[in-house]
């Protein structure tokens, strides 16, 4: 780049000291208006461009300031400044491409620039480039040892990343440069939680709220942890902490109504379940209408639409034919399309169905997401009984088919078998239990194993029956996880479900079978904390874990069940 420095060419020496003095000086006003000046006269001066871009994206003037940005760096190419300064302005309109490609650009040029690391490792981590990400903030790291948002960020990308250790380790070593960091406390809270360690994760959401008595998450979280020790009253009382700081933090609610429902006070459970719509981390995806929700009126065309997972469609379905019955109602019902023939030939044979959540608004009077039902045919734990014996109904033809084909000896026990869950994050993944253990524990002379897991299983059978020569059945007609109805069918066909929490508990309850769940000292709400049996489902006899992770107590009462 030619860098003029007279009147002929450019600015003259003193105007562009008057620039840099200023800048120095962070006379920013006067430097501004310098920088415009000698653009207009000198638009080839290339560090009028990058000192105007830079003040410009101090005042949030982002586009004037790519622009000036641009300009710079297409007079110096070689300026890994103005490349870092051009990603900041990309971020700051949402252009994150564009801004990975400026990082990406300063990082070529001058490889240990720290900002234009921690930038690009900012900036993969909100694309969603969790691995590239992990690598950029470990370079970061090694550049700059005591940046403690550094080890932070890491720490929330090996979360993404379901490595739970080593986000342990980069919290704790945030924590070490700088003992005052509140969010850092919570989110190692997070982790100590997920690990089950309950007594740990309580410490660090108190120190985080010690050091910050505004920070939200926290009190939350806590409240959380508190409902699985079983400290229901603290765990409210830090729920409404949380709501006198902001009476419009949904998050506070929605943690609120899940502790209600774990210790068994429904109605307040259903009413403060509402805020989960508002809820930042809400997966599920509210249908978009003008018309009304419904307010418990008679003789109205309703859209029920499903909201959640299976599990939860299969249980919430329940009060559709209260729904039809007790309001005059008809119904429009969107859900799975894997239920459908379940649904169809248990529910109300004039529900009309729908399982893409496309519909004219001309079709229906007012809509309600399936869960809300709760709030009017759940509220009283008298009303779980009208459906307390099973409401969905199996293909009994076809259970007998499949039954004839594993046995026609009636001194033979077919248990059907469910031993892990879809989901391995936070808590989930104590729900699981290792098939070996299972089998190992309950097997006996007149048992045959059936499959009745979804997912892909093979190895894990095959290897079983290497280690220990115990086989498991599968029923290849059915494919478990989208056959819902041949699924049922095969459950029907057994003498005896056992199960983990998962879909196929809530199946086997909804169809009223014998079923065992084993649950860890950690369960889903919807089994509450204690007691063998739940107000969902009557046929469903729970097995609790004493310690968490230790499934030995509960097969040895199963076991006991089983022989009897």
């Amino acid at each position: 780049m030619k860098d003029f420095m007279n009147n002929n060419y450019g600015p003259s020496k003193l105007l562009i000291n008057e620039l840099i003095v200023n800048y120095q000086n962070k006379n920013f006003t006067k430097t501004k208006n310098i920088a415009e000046k000698i653009t207009k006269s000198y638009p080839d001066y290339f560090l009028a461009w990058k000192i105007l871009g830079f003040l410009l994206l101090q005042e949030n003037k982002i586009n004037e300031s790519i622009t000036s940005l641009s300009n710079a760096t297409k007079l110096d190419p070689k300026d890994y400044e103005t490349y870092n300064n051009l990603g900041r302005a990309y971020l700051a309109t949402g252009k994150l491409n564009d801004a990975e490609i400026a990082f990406i650009h300063a990082t070529s040029l001058k490889s240990d620039y720290f900002p234009a690391q921690y930038n690009l490792a900012m900036t993969y981590g909100k694309l969603g480039k969790l691995v590239e990400a992990e690598e950029i903030y470990k370079i970061v790291i090694k550049l700059n040892p005591n940046h403690a948002e550094a080890y932070y960020y890491l720490g929330n990308i090996l979360v993404k990343l379901n490595k739970p250790d080593k986000a342990e380790k980069a919290y704790l070593n945030a924590i070490k440069i700088k003992p005052d960091y509140s969010i850092c406390f919570n989110n190692l809270g997070v982790i100590y939680w997920g690990k089950g360690m309950f007594e740990e994760s309580e410490k660090n959401y108190k120190r985080a709220i010690a050091i910050d008595f505004n920070n939200l998450d926290a009190y939350c979280n806590l409240g959380v942890t508190l409902q699985y020790m079983c400290k229901f009253e603290e765990a409210e009382d830090n729920y409404k902490k949380a709501i006198n700081i902001n009476p419009n933090y949904p998050e506070a609610y929605s943690n609120w109504a899940l502790t209600l429902m774990y210790k068994g006070s429904y109605k307040e459970s259903f009413e403060l379940s509402e805020w989960r719509w508002k809820t930042k981390n809400n997966k599920n995806k509210k249908f978009e209408t003008n018309k009304p929700l419904w307010n418990n009126e008679n003789n109205k065309i309703i859209y029920v639409w499903r909201e959640q997972g299976i599990g939860d469609e299969i249980m919430y379905c329940s009060m559709i034919n209260e729904l039809i019955e007790e309001k005059s109602a008809k119904i429009i019902l969107n859900c799975d399309k894997r239920l459908k023939p379940l649904f169809e030939r248990s529910l109300n044979k004039n529900i009309i169905y729908n399982d893409d959540k496309s519909i004219l608004e001309s079709e229906f009077d007012c809509h309600i997401p399936m869960a809300s039902l709760a709030n009017y045919f759940r509220s009283d734990t008298k009303k779980f009984k009208k459906t307390f014996y099973g409401y969905l109904n199996y293909d009994k033809d076809n259970a007998h088919h499949i039954r004839s084909k594993f046995t026609k000896d009636s001194a033979i026990k077919i248990i059907g078998i469910s031993w892990k869950s879809s989901s391995s994050k936070g808590l989930a993944k104590f729900r699981n239990i290792a098939l070996k253990e299972l089998i190992k524990s309950i097997n006996g002379s007149n048992i045959k194993f059936v499959n009745i897991q979804y997912g892909n299983t093979t190895e894990e059978i095959l290897k079983l029956k290497k280690e220990i020569n115990i086989d498991i059945e599968t029923y290849d007609d059915v494919d478990n996880f989208n056959d819902i109805d041949g699924l049922a069918s095969l459950m029907a066909a057994c003498d005896i479900i056992v199960t983990i929490d998962n879909a196929t508990a809530q199946l086997a309850g909804s169809l009223g079978l014998n079923t065992k769940l084993l649950l860890s000292t950690a369960p889903d709400v919807r089994w509450g904390h204690t007691g063998i049996s739940c107000f969902w489902y009557n046929s469903i006899k729970i097995y609790r874990q004493i310690n968490l992770g230790d499934w030995s107590e509960p097969l040895k009462q199963l076991k006991q069940d089983l022989n009897n």
